[in-house]
């Protein structure tokens, strides 16, 4: 099986190639010299130099024998989401090759690993700081998705859930009051995104390059699910 991942992630934007459990991958951020000279220059910017990269070294692996091509919906960086979405619907289209999509929610939480169904997580997600994206899930399914500033996330969970994120010395959010598991030093998001490209090829999730819809939460008015 052949698939070509795209994450647009700013902390992390990459596109790799995977080949029958082989991994070609190029980060962006190899590309990004010195950002005194280039202010502007966001790792998303970088994604068509890691195409070209990754092309370069697949030798003889022919692009047009990929099965599909797995991209980050979002939510994130709203330039970073569109030049993704922008590269992955460009090359499907003409390579008449289906998209797998993952947002980063479901990205996030299965870098953790073993997914306790009897546990509702929350995964929260850096978006235009100081506020965050959320998404509360129980039994892998969702029950509430929205945003939130640090001071109001005791309002948006209880004392049993499980916040799920990357609480790195830059995070404001205060974890030390609730249960919480920080997937920085857990499996990569390369990693996670290979695993459930995989998993959602295989139990047919994926789609054709005009049903691919971004996942924007800044204008979302957060409601319940009813079960």
């Amino acid at each position: 099986m052949k698939l070509l991942l795209i994450n647009s992630n700013e902390a992390n934007a990459f596109i790799a190639l995977y080949n029958d459990g082989e991994l070609i991958v190029t980060y962006a951020k190899e590309f990004i010299e010195k950002q005194e000279k280039q202010p502007r220059v966001k790792p998303s910017d970088r994604l068509i130099d890691c195409l070209d990269d990754v092309i370069k070294k697949s030798n003889d692996i022919l692009l047009s024998s990929i099965d599909a091509v797995a991209v980050i919906t979002g939510p994130g960086s709203f330039t970073g989401i569109r030049v993704g979405l922008s590269i992955a619907k460009g090359f499907a289209d003409a390579l008449e090759k289906k998209i797998i999509p993952i947002d980063n929610f479901i990205l996030t939480l299965n870098r953790i690993g073993k997914i306790e169904t009897d546990k509702t997580y929350c995964i929260v997600l850096p978006a235009k700081l100081p506020e965050y994206y959320y998404r509360t899930m129980s039994s892998c399914r969702e029950i509430e998705t929205g945003f939130f500033f640090p001071d109001e996330i005791s309002a948006k969970i209880n004392e049993k859930t499980i916040l799920v994120g990357d609480f790195n010395d830059e995070s404001q959010i205060n974890v030390n009051y609730f249960r919480y598991i920080d997937v920085q030093n857990m499996k990569s998001e390369l990693d996670s995104m290979t695993e459930l490209s995989l998993l959602y090829f295989n139990e047919n999730k994926a789609v054709d390059p005009g049903e691919i819809e971004p996942l924007y939460i800044k204008d979302f008015v957060a409601k319940k699910k009813q079960f």
